[in-house]
C-alpha cells in the first residue's frame, strides 16, 4: 500500500523589528489585518487589548523623541508589554496553523504573517544584552507556555538581592546600574503548576 508521507508543520514568523518605531508600525500591520478577519475574534491576547499596549508604546516613544525625564523607563517597560503580548499572539496563531495544517500558510497571510522552515536551533533559556543607555540590562527569557509570572533579581554580592515587580512578560530592564560595576542576576517564573526554585546567577559587567 502506498503510504503518504505527512507534510511538513509550516512554522508562522511575525518579523518583528528591533527598533522601536519599526516595531509598532509591523504590530500596527498585524492588529489591522487580524481585525479585518473574523477568524481572529477570539485570539489571545484580544484585539482590544493589543491595541490598547501598542497605543501606549506609541505614545511612551513620543515622549522619549521629546526628551520626556523618565520616559526611556517607561517606554522600555511598555516594549516588554508589547513583545510580551505578540509572543502570546503568535503562539495563538500556531495553533490555529498546527489545527488546520492545510490552511495553516493562509492563516497567517490573513494575520499578515509569513511561514518559515522549522529551524533545528533552540532558542537559549534565557539572554542577557546591554539596555539602551548607560547602566541599564535587559533580561529576556525564554517564555512559559501559559499565563505566567516573573520576578528579576540583581545582587552585588549574592546576599542582598533587588527585586522587580511581578510581571506577566518574559523580558525586564533594569535601570540605574552602575557602569563598570559586576551584578548578578536572577529570576523565578511562576506558572499554574507552581513557583519555580531561583534560577542560577548570571554575572555581567554593566555598561
Amino acid at each position: 500500500m502506498l503510504r503518504t508521507m505527512p507534510s511538513k508543520k509550516l512554522i508562522v514568523s511575525m518579523k518583528l523589528p528591533k527598533a522601536i518605531p519599526a516595531l509598532i508600525t509591523r504590530c500596527l500591520a498585524i492588529w489591522q489585518a487580524m481585525s479585518a478577519d473574523k477568524q481572529f475574534a477570539d485570539c489571545d491576547p484580544s484585539l482590544t487589548q493589543l491595541k490598547a499596549d501598542i497605543d501606549a508604546l506609541q505614545a511612551a516613544q513620543v515622549d522619549v523623541e521629546a526628551g520626556k525625564p523618565g520616559a526611556v523607563t517607561v517606554r522600555d517597560d511598555k516594549e516588554s508589554v508589547v513583545r510580551t503580548d505578540f509572543q502570546h499572539l503568535k503562539m495563538y496563531l500556531q495553533r490555529r496553523g498546527d489545527a488546520n495544517p492545510s490552511q495553516a500558510a493562509e492563516i497567517y497571510k490573513a494575520a499578515d504573517c509569513d511561514v518559515q522552515k522549522p529551524s533545528t536551533r533552540k532558542k537559549p533559556p534565557h539572554e542577557l544584552f546591554d539596555g539602551p543607555v548607560s547602566g541599564s540590562v535587559i533580561i529576556r527569557l525564554l517564555a512559559a507556555i501559559g499565563r505566567a509570572s516573573y520576578v528579576f533579581q540583581y545582587s552585588l554580592d549574592q546576599k542582598t538581592w533587588t527585586s522587580s515587580p511581578g510581571l506577566p512578560q518574559a523580558t525586564y530592564t533594569f535601570h540605574g546600574l552602575t557602569p563598570g560595576q559586576t551584578y548578578y542576576f536572577r529570576w523565578q517564573v511562576t506558572t499554574t503548576k507552581g513557583t519555580a526554585d531561583w534560577s542560577q546567577p548570571v554575572a555581567w559587567l554593566v555598561r
